[in-house]
């Protein structure tokens, strides 16, 4: 995609600039003013006014965001190819209201034209269908940073602010300054990007991050799937982050591609960039992880939790770690064993597309005969409607975003974030277990 300026396409330069990041080269190729303004780079600080490549809206935001779109006397979206509403937080809808608001969402997509899928999570459906380097994706849920794991730059707004690009195709944006995360080695077996993400939130917390631009970069990434990277570029909204990206590389390249789509422009990370802070992790030094409840952010290694600590139910899923990957892992926990009597598990694949080949591979099956429960796909209880909500004074370990009171139900239960090996190896010992740690035996 080029810039011209001048009748000079500086794309090209901006690019192979390496004192400029990540987000201050797309917002600098993509901001809108730079038709009227001299001063073509844009650098952390600065606003700007940039094209959306692609947005959505889920069922919790979409009847309101479609409610203030006609109150903007919104006729027409500004270009159906790029736009999606999505149902899969409370799917299939679990009372008169959820169905009765599932029917203003169809209404609108059939009157605009526009897509609308229902069933798969917003986040690993977009990944699986739309996503591209180079994108500015805009979406009505704070994790749509997950797709920054394919090199675009993706954020979450509210139903305003996005109702406003249903109509525009723009926004306008303030350009974060960079946290650069470098990794490097390998994982130890046992241990995945979930618990790297963890080991981060204990280090800065869930305000550690705020309005910054996340740059996950290092050797240590060549060594992680499609699947890991994206749980990483998930879960940094949990750190405050804007946005959340990787450097496509040729595994990038190749998922795309499998895919049946291009790039539409790499944005290398500058090696020389002025960053805000940088945060170097050993990968090998990481062990499992678990976050308190409450927050995200108090995490801490599973070895510091004291023993004993029995749990009600195991809920795994949702935009972090429903993906194939991460129910391969469960699996194989759970191959030739029985999840502890008197505990629920329940597994949510994030989309059919991971369902099915789930089901193919033996995986749901598997952990089927364990004794947990199987949901159709989606968001599943992490949406706090249904699938698995749990009730006052219950214990839960949760493979899924965010642990803050009320998250899964009651207020008054208790929410422990791990990985899906924790999860699943907890499911069996009926309290919080890792076989790779003494701590919660």
């Amino acid at each position: 995609m080029a810039l011209i300026i001048n009748n000079r396409d500086i794309s090209a330069s901006i690019l192979k600039d390496d004192s400029l990041t990540f987000s201050e080269k797309i917002l600098t190729i993509r901001d809108e003013l730079n038709k009227y303004d001299k001063h073509c780079v844009r650098y952390a600080g600065d606003f700007v006014i940039s094209k959306v490549d692609f947005t959505f809206a889920h069922d919790v935001q979409g009847p309101l965001l479609i409610e203030i779109f006609r109150s903007l006397d919104g006729k027409r979206v500004f270009d159906p190819e790029k736009v999606l509403l999505n149902i899969d937080h409370d799917f299939p809808a679990s009372s008169e209201r959820s169905a009765n608001l599932h029917r203003i969402m169809r209404e609108f997509a059939k009157e605009q034209n526009i897509h609308i899928q229902e069933g798969s999570n917003c986040h690993q459906y977009i990944m699986e269908n739309f996503a591209v380097p180079g994108m500015i994706i805009v979406g009505a849920d704070s994790h749509t940073t997950t797709m920054g794991s394919v090199g675009a730059f993706a954020t979450g707004m509210g139903s305003s602010d996005v109702a406003s690009i249903f109509l525009s195709g723009t926004t306008w944006l303030r350009v974060p300054k960079t946290i650069r995360i470098n990794l490097q080695g390998n994982l130890k077996p046992g241990v995945s990007a979930k618990d790297i993400a963890l080991d981060i939130l204990g280090r800065i917390g869930t305000d550690g991050a705020n309005y910054c631009s996340v740059e996950w970069t290092g050797t240590g990434i060549s060594n992680l799937s499609m699947d890991a990277r994206t749980t990483l570029t998930n879960l940094g909204v949990e750190m405050g982050a804007k946005n959340s990206v990787i450097e496509p590389d040729g595994l990038t390249l190749d998922y795309i591609r499998s895919r049946g789509r291009s790039p539409m422009q790499v944005i290398p990370f500058g090696k020389e960039a002025e960053v805000y802070k940088e945060i170097d992790v050993t990968l090998e030094d990481v062990s499992p992880m678990v976050s308190m409840p409450g927050t995200p952010g108090n995490a801490k290694p599973l070895s510091e939790i004291p023993s004993g600590l029995d749990i009600d139910v195991v809920i795994i899923g949702t935009c972090t770690n429903g993906r194939l990957e991460d129910l391969e892992k469960v699996a194989t926990v759970l191959k030739g064993k029985k999840v502890k009597q008197g505990v629920r598990l329940i597994v949510t694949p994030n989309s059919r597309e991971v369902y099915n080949k789930a089901l193919a591979k033996g995986f749901l099956s598997t952990i089927s005969e364990s004794g947990a429960m199987v949901t159709s796909p989606g968001c599943g209880a992490c949406a706090g409607f249904s699938k698995g909500l749990i009730g006052e004074g219950e214990v839960a370990v949760f493979a899924g975003p965010r642990n803050f009171p009320g998250r899964l139900g009651s207020v008054k239960s208790e929410i422990y974030l791990a990985s899906p090996e924790t999860a699943a190896y907890s499911a069996i010992a009926g309290k919080l277990y890792s076989d790779k740690n003494e701590g919660g035996r």
